[in-house]
């Protein structure tokens, strides 16, 4: 089985040598400072939105540029905003929760960015388990499912994904009013859905 640090350190590498810039939490420990590591390890940029608790605590020494942040919302928005896309390595409440706004403001037609589970050692598969029941019992269109995310093994096929992504883009204010939660088979399953007719792919 991969090792889940060694994954974290190849991706951040791997961001590197395609002359991105990776930035993270700006964390020293465990897989966000392994991502830290391997993209400095081979030359890359690391920049950094970080809470003022850990400043002083855990904080990477290597990084470029460190906006210090008072609260979660805004170290969150720091984050997303200039990104270009998303991927959420294996972690805790915190991915998981920024995982999940991510999605849901992609699903409201608020981003379209590409959202990117690296799945080391079936990490994400649990998540993505739920995510196809609650598709199934009609809580999530599949068509969010289908364009909002991607689920990958490795980071080569991470930064493949990154590489050939065409957002797809739902018009959420064309909707016509349809069935929730999958009650009216045949029927829109969700507003999702029912965007659909004015969906447009860049």
């Amino acid at each position: 089985a991969a090792s889940y640090n060694a994954a974290a350190k190849e991706l951040g590498a791997l961001i590197a040598q395609e002359g991105w810039v990776q930035i993270n939490g700006g964390g020293h420990v465990g897989l966000m400072g392994a991502l830290t590591e391997g993209g400095i390890g081979a030359g890359g940029t690391v920049d950094a939105v970080i809470l003022d608790m850990f400043v002083n605590t855990n904080m990477h020494p290597g990084l470029r540029n460190v906006e210090v942040k008072d609260n979660l919302a805004s170290r969150k928005e720091g984050l997303f905003a200039p990104a270009d896309a998303i991927i959420a390595i294996p972690g805790g409440l915190g991915t998981l929760e920024e995982l999940l706004e991510a999605m849901s403001w992609h699903q409201l037609g608020l981003h379209h960015k590409p959202i990117v589970l690296l799945n080391t050692n079936g990490f994400w598969t649990g998540l993505t388990d739920w995510l196809t029941q609650i598709t199934d019992k009609g809580f999530v269109s599949k068509n969010m499912v289908d364009t909002a995310f991607f689920v990958v093994d490795t980071p080569a096929e991470a930064i493949a994904v990154l590489k050939t992504y065409k957002p797809v883009i739902v018009d959420k204010t064309q909707l016509h009013k349809g069935q929730m939660n999958g009650d009216s088979p045949g029927q829109a399953i969700s507003d999702w859905d029912a965007a659909q007719r004015h969906t447009a792919e860049l």
